[in-house]
């Protein structure tokens, strides 16, 4: 049997969700763009409204290994190649990107608005989360065991973050 699915995947080489993984990083970028009107660099590391990496990133590359976790154990990527987990976990980063540039716009409510501190800065959105997320899934692939680790720890800065007054306010905290 196992060697009949390594057949069929050979066979299947093709990356289906590829076209749509690029079409919506597209898509993204022109509605960031139109709605932050922001084209400036950005520095590497700091506050997400400046800076391609912030301390999200750290939640967002344990969130790509338990998202990668799971996506290696379902049926649908059990027997992927990593180059197929790559495109799925970047096009679910680019989905969740989305849902938080609608947050942060005020289609949630201006709680989740205010909460939100902001709009993320294009590289953050476009390419440091997106790529942090993917590298977590990666890397989940490579250490299947992982997600045991990393669980605990994200479960409880996600907590934390939520009950404070805004998503940046334990990394100012931290770092001023």
């Amino acid at each position: 049997m196992f060697q009949q699915d390594t057949r069929t995947l050979g066979r299947s080489s093709k990356i289906e969700l590829l076209p749509i993984a690029v079409l919506s990083f597209f898509v993204l970028a022109a509605v960031h763009l139109a709605v932050t009107n922001r084209f400036d660099l950005p520095l590497l590391v700091g506050d997400k409204t400046e800076a391609m990496f912030d301390l999200w990133s750290l939640q967002h590359f344990c969130a790509g290994i338990l998202l990668g976790s799971r996506l290696t154990r379902s049926k649908f990527l059990h027997v992927a190649t990593w180059e197929k987990l790559a495109v799925v976990a970047f096009l679910l980063a680019l989905c969740w990107e989305a849902t938080e540039l609608a947050m942060e716009a005020g289609f949630f409510g201006q709680v989740v608005e205010y909460w939100k501190a902001g709009f993320e800065h294009w590289s953050n959105r476009l390419l440091g989360d997106p790529f942090i997320v993917t590298s977590g899934a990666l890397m989940a692939r490579r250490f299947p065991r992982l997600w045991k680790i990393v669980l605990l720890p994200a479960t409880a800065w996600l907590l934390i973050n939520v009950i404070s007054p805004n998503s940046m306010y334990i990394q100012h905290l931290l770092f001023g």
